[in-house]
């Protein structure tokens, strides 16, 4: 389920659903301020470039994502521009 401003977000960012998806599968979580932050990691992104034949540009722009759930809905999408901290408070 998506918020009104998580689908503004995808349509913005040329997110698409697919690539969501794909996040939520494959993804590894992280928690901030009560909320998940979900991006793919090293072993994410091997299992499903050995798992999913899909196209390489599809591929990159997943990686370069991340998404933002609170209580099971998504409540934005975003493209990674720095690392993220992996310890967080």
């Amino acid at each position: 389920m998506f918020s009104k401003h998580a689908t503004q977000r995808m349509q913005q960012r040329g997110v698409s659903g697919l690539m969501v998806d794909l996040l939520i599968d494959y993804g590894a979580v992280d928690y901030h301020r009560g909320a998940e932050v979900i991006s793919l990691d090293k072993r994410g992104w091997r299992r499903l470039c050995r798992e999913l034949p899909c196209p390489t540009q599809v591929l990159d722009k997943v990686r370069r994502c991340y998404l933002v759930m609170a209580e099971g809905i998504i409540v934005t999408v975003g493209h990674k521009t720095t690392h993220f901290k992996t310890q967080r408070h």
